[in-house]
């Protein structure tokens, strides 16, 4: 039998944060996820696309340069999409909802996909600046607070009870009509 990890030792602490405030901060933790899932998923689809001749070339271009170009050559893609966000911001504003989101969120993706592929071809040169390396540590370890606080919330503990759930159910449900009908009779 699985253990409660809402109780015992590893039990969020009670901290008298607002329900407000537990709310942004979760959502702002699942934000931070889903830009670590994003940058784990883009990286696994630029390494499929770097087999090309084009990327290869620039990975050998990027591999060369100097520790502050580096860092010059990575903010670049966030700083010539940032007009985007904000036109898709006004878009949200101006009543234009799903158009502005949708834009926001090409952006999104697009500007964390080229980052993210430069920052592993850079990554050497960038670690060689120290004040870099410390954030880049410090970044890792917000994250893996981040991760261990999200795992301990009631909210994420039934989100993930809910999708295990899903799973079993569409699992069942793709194996055909007599595996559906026993496993309806099982649930009943």
């Amino acid at each position: 039998m699985a253990s409660n990890p809402r109780t015992g030792p590893g039990a969020p602490r009670n901290d008298h944060r607002s329900p407000v405030g537990t709310a942004l901060l979760f959502f702002g933790a699942l934000l931070f996820l889903f830009e670590e899932w994003l940058w784990t998923g883009l990286t696994q689809f630029f390494a499929w696309l770097g087999r090309l001749g084009l990327l290869r070339w620039v990975d050998a271009r990027l591999v060369r340069l100097p520790p502050v170009m580096a860092l010059v050559v990575l903010c670049t893609p966030m700083l010539l999409l940032f007009p985007f966000k904000i036109a898709g911001l006004w878009m949200i504003a101006s009543g234009r909802f799903f158009s502005g989101c949708a834009l926001m969120l090409a952006a999104k993706v697009l500007s964390t996909a080229i980052i993210a592929r430069i920052f592993l071809t850079c990554r050497p040169q960038l670690m060689r600046m120290p004040w870099f390396a410390r954030l880049y540590a410090w970044t890792c370890v917000l994250r893996d607070r981040i991760h261990q606080w999200i795992d301990q919330q009631p909210a994420w503990y039934e989100a993930r009870g809910f999708v295990r759930r899903a799973r079993v159910h569409l699992r069942a449900w793709s194996r055909g009509p007599a595996y559906r009908r026993g496993a309806l009779r099982r649930l009943r």
